[in-house]
């Protein structure tokens, strides 16, 4: 619905008032698009989908599907429309996980991320697609302990860890601290990817 000014004195602040005069960030979404296995003895087997980005930064690097956000989107609607440009994939609907807006996150700038969260099914099939390498599944396994969350993402060969710092707010939120590694992981997680994978694992869809 296109919004109404009250009166001519908000009409005439409306016209004379420029976007330009503010220094605005660019604008991205990212997925976590995760397939969630129940096993026999009651436990679960997580799977997460993870591109290869095909260009600067992290050319090579794995990371979660996305990119910037398009004139006449909403945030959803970017989201839903890159994860299908890079991985084939249509979910039936996204789960926010939250707004990462750390300003060093990006080396290209000052860029935001709308995260979400999309739960396929087991037998969900990709295809690497726009400017994706390649799209794989990788076995997500994690462990907390005194407030560091290591994960361990596994694919064929391929094996990526990260650690991040779990600090508790308030209304049982966190907030994520990528942390560095001791010894190099061997392929490199993009941006600050760990950190939406921690919000993942900390979301309430994983908590039940």
């Amino acid at each position: 619905m296109k919004y109404v000014p009250a009166n001519e004195d908000e009409k005439n602040f409306l016209e004379k008032y420029k976007t330009k005069n503010y220094d605005r960030p660019s604008v991205t979404s990212d997925v976590a698009a995760l397939r969630v296995r129940e096993c026999q003895n009651g436990e679960r087997e997580y799977s997460i989908l993870l591109i290869k980005r095909g260009g600067y930064p992290y050319l090579d690097c794995w990371a979660l599907p996305g990119g910037f956000l398009q004139r006449g989107e909403t945030m959803e609607e970017c989201a839903l429309r890159e994860l299908q440009e890079e991985t084939s994939l249509k979910p039936k609907g996204l789960f926010p996980l939250g707004c990462f807006s750390s300003p060093d996150r990006d080396p290209r700038g000052w860029i935001i991320s709308n995260a979400y969260l999309a739960i396929l099914s087991e037998t969900s099939t990709v295809q690497a697609g726009d400017d994706a390498r390649a799209a794989q599944w990788f076995q997500m396994r994690w462990n907390l302990e005194n407030s560091i969350l290591t994960m361990n993402l596994t694919s064929s060969n391929i094996q990526i860890r990260a650690k991040v710092l779990v600090t508790p707010r308030a209304f049982g939120q966190f907030s994520f601290e990528s942390l560095p590694l001791k010894a190099p992981n061997s392929s490199l997680l993009a941006f600050d990817h760990a950190e939406i994978l921690a919000a993942v694992i900390h979301s309430p869809l994983l908590q039940r």
